[in-house]
């Protein structure tokens, strides 16, 4: 099986964290990124626009750059994180699945670098540990930005 996910970067540095809720297969409760599995038929960036659509009512419409692909820990999944930058601002997402959407600093986020995201085509990236900031439980995390 494959997933993907997209991590979505304004201008600030900030990026997009999907708090999961209680729900969900997997990672219940926990911040992550936009993202689900790829569809039979679909390609993993297909999928993962997809995904951002549905989850946040977000669209890019530019090309998307991947970012970081590998098996997870588990080895049930190949997964494929797509970078992309975003000019959107936190009342424009709808939160169409989880529990919360929120653009967060990264020095709120343990353990993050973010991507430097250009408005180009090829943004660059600078290391992140996807698996580690992807299992952030909400637990004692308060990324709240709007309220």
């Amino acid at each position: 099986m494959q997933a993907a996910g997209i991590l979505l970067v304004r201008p600030d540095g900030s990026v997009l964290l999907q708090l999961r809720d209680d729900g969900a297969p997997t990672d219940a409760n926990r911040w992550g990124i936009p993202g689900g599995l790829v569809n039979p038929g679909e390609t993993p960036e297909d999928a993962a626009r997809r995904e951002l659509q549905e989850e946040t009512g977000l669209a890019v419409d530019a090309e998307l750059s991947l970012y970081w692909s590998g098996t997870t820990a588990d080895r049930r999944l190949t997964a494929y994180v797509y970078c992309a930058a975003t000019d959107a601002h936190p009342e424009d997402i709808v939160v169409g699945e989880g529990q919360a959407m929120e653009f967060v600093p990264a020095d709120k986020v343990p353990g993050l670098r973010p991507p430097t995201v250009s408005q180009d085509p090829h943004p660059r990236a600078a290391n992140i540990d996807v698996s580690r900031w992807c299992k952030i439980t909400s637990t004692g995390q308060d990324f709240a930005t709007s309220q």
